[in-house]
C-alpha cells in the first residue's frame, strides 16, 4: 500500500511538472480540449452557400453540402449532389472528385479542422504536433479584443499580422480568427474570420466563415440546416465509393 501511494505521488508530481511546462499556446489548447472533450459532437453536417469573388471583382455563388466526421474526415459535395463533384479530405490526403471518381490526390488534409473540430476530440499532444507542423509558434500568446470580446492570440506577438496565429475567444474557447499563411513558407497571407457562433449539441458551430486574401474578401461561406451527431454511412468518406454511399441529405 505504501509503495503504491509513493508511486502515485511520483506520478502526480511528474504529471503536474509536465503540465506546468506547457508553452502558453499549448495551455490554451488544453483549456479548449478539457472544456468540451466530453461533450463535443463527433459528426457534423450542413448545407452551405459559398460565394466566391472572381479576379474581376464579381461574386459567384454555389450550394455545397458538407459532412465532417471525427477525427479528421471532411466531405464536400459541390453543386448538385447527383453531379458527383467535390472534395474529400482525410488527415493526410485530399481527393478531388469529378463525376463520382477520383480525379486527383494531393498530400495533406484540411488544416482548419485541426483548430475548429479535432482540437476538442483528440489528445492535446496531437493538436500541438499538427499546429507546430503548420507553422504556429506555441511559445507566443497575447491578448486582443475582437468584435467586442476578449481573445487570446496564439502564435504571434502584438502588432504581428503576418505570422500564423489563432484568435481564441476567452469565454467560449473557440477560434474566431486565423491570420497568416496556411502552410509554412507560403507567401499567401490569409485572414479567416469565424462568425455567428451558435451552440449545437455539446459544442459550437461558426455559421458564417469569411476569408480574406490581400485585404480583399475572396470567399464567404454561410451554413444552414446544421445537424450534429447524426449517424453517417462510412462509405461517404471512401473516395472509391463517392457515388454509391448513402448521402446524409437523403436520410
Amino acid at each position: 500500500m505504501r509503495a503504491f501511494a509513493v508511486g502515485t505521488l511520483v506520478l502526480m508530481i511528474v504529471g503536474g511538472t509536465l503540465r506546468g511546462q506547457d508553452q502558453p499556446g499549448t495551455a490554451v489548447l488544453r483549456k479548449m480540449h478539457d472544456r468540451y472533450a466530453a461533450t463535443w459532437y463527433h459528426t457534423l453536417v450542413f448545407d452551405q452557400r459559398t460565394t466566391r469573388r472572381t479576379p474581376a471583382g464579381q461574386d459567384t455563388s454555389e450550394e455545397w453540402h458538407e459532412a465532417a466526421r471525427a477525427p479528421a474526415d471532411l466531405r464536400i459535395d459541390q453543386g448538385h449532389i447527383a453531379d458527383g463533384n467535390g472534395v474529400l479530405m482525410h488527415h493526410d490526403s485530399t481527393y478531388l472528385i469529378a463525376h463520382g471518381t477520383v480525379a486527383q490526390r494531393r498530400p495533406g488534409g484540411n488544416p482548419l479542422l485541426t483548430f475548429l473540430f479535432t482540437v476538442y476530440l483528440v489528445p492535446v499532444d496531437e493538436t500541438v504536433t499538427a499546429l507546430r507542423a503548420a507553422g504556429f509558434d506555441l511559445s507566443k500568446t497575447h491578448q486582443e479584443a475582437w468584435e467586442g470580446r476578449p481573445t487570446t492570440v496564439i502564435g504571434a506577438g502584438a502588432g504581428d499580422s503576418t505570422t500564423a496565429q489563432l484568435w481564441v475567444d476567452n469565454e467560449r474557447l473557440v477560434v474566431v480568427r486565423m491570420r497568416g499563411p496556411l502552410t509554412p513558407g507560403s507567401t499567401k497571407i490569409w485572414d479567416m474570420r469565424f462568425n455567428k457562433y451558435r451552440r449545437i449539441g455539446g459544442g459550437w458551430v461558426s455559421a458564417e466563415c469569411v476569408f480574406y486574401t490581400g485585404g480583399v474578401r475572396s470567399q464567404l461561406e454561410e451554413y444552414f440546416n446544421i445537424q450534429a451527431d447524426i449517424a453517417l454511412d462510412g462509405d461517404l468518406f471512401d473516395p472509391d465509393r463517392w457515388s454509391v454511399a448513402k448521402h446524409w441529405s437523403h436520410q
